[in-house]
């Protein structure tokens, strides 16, 4: 094992974590299910304001978390997550049976009280049930990222350079720019899934994103605007931009000199009268893609529709319980049609979720009705769906939730 942590330690760990997760399944007493998730990120990046360097770092993460589904008279899940370090890399089977040994008996702590209650709650205890995993098509595959410049051998350096010549060419494009901050990073993850039903999945993506803040005082006072661009690619999606079918995006000095000018040219503009005439508004992508993340995209995810996650972004108007909802039913009109797909090109792009299950197009509003979720597999066993593969954490210490991909 390597005395620094890389997204090498992936390749050099899985037959190990993969064969720890079926011995598991067959040591402890009444597991019916796991699975472990095991994460690491090398990246760098810096940021500049006014043309002077503000900061710059390089690191990685590296995590794992386990999931458990167990118990004697009723099933209930246990979870397990850690951040790891290069401390770690010697010990690391200790490690994840350690954290396997804790889901377990968190998820044997949690069925017992579930069937406690359930002999003394009487008809509330309808709402107690056993955990259950929709069926999936349980794959090994290998998935690599991709890029052209790759963020492990990207020089930081010149990360700094550039983001300085950016901010400074923002600083000199007019007079009223009175403050800029330019920032860009770039990251390599890599990550492995194993479950106790055979699932054994590699995945790789890189992810670089720059971003540019500018305060601009004019004739009409003072503006602020700021933007983000990037990509699921390398170091040239901030350097070269991006030319695809679906996505085209400017390097980020066009990028951060064009806001540059937006703000600028909204300093000096008069504000809009209010009228009592009606009137056409044209709004641009960044608003679209807002009204269409909030209106449809969160009340669409699963959890968050069975009241299981309700937290920051609230319930969900399509769904008041699995007798009364939208499904199948009018929500819109005939030309709006609505859908979330991982398998696209873009910054929610993969190819399976953290439960391992295959990514596909999920089309939320079709013409107008309402037809269907993104879940998970323990939300699909509840809604009697198919699992669509929307079940995401932010790293693999984190227990999983369904949100958006590409939606």
């Amino acid at each position: 094992m390597p005395a620094k942590v890389t997204v090498d330690v992936i390749p050099q760990v899985r037959e190990m974590a993969c064969e720890l997760v079926r011995r598991s399944a067959r040591r402890l007493r009444h597991l019916r299910y796991c699975d472990l998730r095991i994460e690491v990120g090398e990246g760098k990046g810096a940021a500049a304001e006014n043309g002077m360097d503000k900061f710059s770092g390089e690191d990685y993460g590296f995590s794992f978390g386990v999931r458990v589904i167990a118990g004697e008279k009723m099933a209930a899940a246990g979870y397990f997550g850690q951040q790891l370090g290069a401390a770690d890399l010697p010990r690391l089977q200790r490690v994840f049976r350690a954290g396997v040994d804790h889901a377990y008996q968190r998820a044997l702590a949690s069925a017992q009280g579930k069937a406690e209650a359930r002999e003394r709650l009487g008809p509330l205890a309808e709402a107690l049930h056993d955990i259950e995993l929709a069926p999936i098509d349980v794959r090994e595959d290998s998935v690599a990222a991709r890029y052209e410049i790759d963020p492990r051998t990207l020089s930081l350096d010149e990360v700094v350079r550039y983001v300085r010549e950016v901010s400074k060419s923002v600083q000199g494009i007019d007079q009223q720019v009175m403050y800029n901050h330019v920032g860009a990073s770039s990251v390599l993850s890599r990550q492995l899934f194993c479950s106790s039903e055979g699932a054994n999945i590699d995945q790789s993506w890189a992810m670089t994103g720059g971003m540019c803040f500018v305060v601009a005082v004019g004739k009409e006072g003072s503006q602020e605007l700021y933007d983000f661009v990037g990509h699921q690619r390398g170091w040239e999606a901030i350097s070269q931009g991006v030319d695809e079918e679906f996505i085209q995006r400017p390097d980020l000095s066009t990028f951060s000199l064009d806001l540059a000018r937006d703000t600028v040219a909204l300093a000096n503009s008069r504000p809009l009268k209010a009228t009592d005439k009606d009137v056409v508004v044209v709004t641009d992508p960044h608003y679209n893609a807002l009204l269409v993340h909030e209106i449809i995209g969160h009340p669409t995810e699963a959890d968050r529709a069975l009241k299981m996650e309700t937290g920051y972004a609230g319930r969900s108007w399509l769904l008041r319980d699995l007798a009364e909802n939208q499904l199948g039913k009018r929500v819109g009109s005939e030309v709006l049609t609505a859908f979330t797909d991982a398998t696209l090109s873009g910054f929610g792009h993969y190819l399976y979720d953290d439960e391992g299950t295959p990514a596909r197009r999920v089309v939320h509003v079709d013409k107008g009705i309402f037809s269907g979720f993104m879940n998970s597999r323990q939300t699909a066993a509840l809604l009697g769906a198919e699992p669509n593969g929307s079940y995401k954490a932010t790293d693999a210490s984190l227990v999983p939730l369904i949100r958006m991909s590409n939606t």
